[in-house]
């Protein structure tokens, strides 16, 4: 009798430790969509678990790209363009934990660059340039780091 308890018991411990093993499968990234009222696309990307992942491109409501992004879980890491309504491109940088890091370019709706030089957060560091509409340069400008 005191046999067939102790088997019993060891019995239960496996099939209990049977069912608490994780679940290995991989968690595959989901097409999202979101739309302005008027149902064209506003965004779209990959998400995991409803957590933007991977390249995202946003749309002005006249259907041109504003922005084409990159995330890691949620945040903003990674190369970084803007445009305008009209498709020119407005800036082009990276994004490090939300926030603009190293050499970001703006441009003129010429397509002439405008600016350029490295930022560290909202503020500039370093040298930058500022160019004339013509792309001659304006001036240089060395910010403390």
């Amino acid at each position: 009798m005191k046999c067939s308890s102790i088997l019993l018991i060891i019995t239960i411990l496996i099939s209990c430790q049977r069912n608490k093993q994780p679940n290995l499968e991989p968690l595959l990234p989901e097409l999202s969509i979101e739309k302005y009222d008027s149902l064209r696309i506003k965004a779209k990307g990959a998400t995991i678990n409803n957590v933007r992942q991977g390249y995202w491109i946003t749309f002005w409501e006249n259907g041109v790209t504003e922005s084409e992004v990159i995330y890691v879980n949620d945040t903003l890491n990674g190369k970084y363009k803007s445009y305008s309504e009209t498709g020119k491109m407005v800036c082009e940088g990276y994004m490090l934990k939300g926030r603009p890091f190293g050499i970001w370019i703006y441009y003129y709706p010429n397509g002439k660059i405008q600016s350029k030089g490295e930022r560290q957060g909202d503020k500039p560091v370093g040298e930058w340039e500022s160019y004339y509409e013509n792309g001659s340069l304006k001036e240089k400008k060395i910010f403390p780091k």
